[in-house]
């Protein structure tokens, strides 16, 4: 069965439109202007879908660009890296970016009201540790919040800031350290 992919204009969270992936091989094409930064994610029932982001802001002729999209079944024990939802700079604060992929998480917890989840936010390893800690947790309790305030119950949602502790990439460039400061949820109970 092929899958959806749906493409949006990243800053204005405006649906650009829908291509399907090839239902034997997964392969997918899509066009895109340049000089915009877009988002997009697969679509399939009983799967999470891991959104990403692509910057052709610093684009300037045609060229192709190769990004595998990953669903994630949903189910106990699952970790999806939330990479669209950004904070400002060292504080906890969301960017307005962030709110189309938390509502979709938002979404997927309404849709199977007897998911929990655990938060666990991340930082790289630049600057105090225990700063980072604070920072991650404070990160936590803001997408906490924001799920609550959009109707989940407060008690199928736990978090943790991890800090600097758990990198997913090296953290020796600014390219790499990005990597690190992320949040992610894992599926508790289902």
């Amino acid at each position: 069965m092929s899958t959806g992919i749906t493409y949006h204009d990243f800053d204005d969270n405006i649906e650009i439109g829908i291509a399907r992936s090839n239902h034997q091989s997964g392969y997918y094409e899509i066009v895109l202007p340049v000089s915009r930064i877009y988002s997009f994610f697969a679509e399939k029932r009983g799967f999470y879908s891991v959104q990403d982001r692509l910057d052709l802001t610093g684009i300037e002729e045609y060229g192709e660009v190769e990004r595998d999209l990953y669903l994630t079944p949903i189910e106990r024990g699952q970790t999806v890296k939330m990479n669209n939802v950004l904070f400002y700079r060292s504080k906890a604060q969301l960017t307005a970016t962030s709110y189309p992929e938390l509502d979709k998480l938002v979404q997927m917890m309404s849709e199977n009201p007897t998911i929990a989840i655990q938060l666990e936010g991340h930082t790289d390893n630049v600057g105090d540790r225990f700063k980072n800690i604070r920072l991650s947790q404070d990160r936590v309790g803001v997408v906490r919040n924001y799920l609550i305030n959009k109707g989940i119950s407060q008690e199928r949602i736990t978090g943790t800031g991890y800090g600097g502790s758990k990198p997913i990439a090296d953290n020796s460039t600014e390219v790499t350290r990005r990597l690190n400061r992320r949040v992610e949820f894992r599926i508790t109970g289902y």
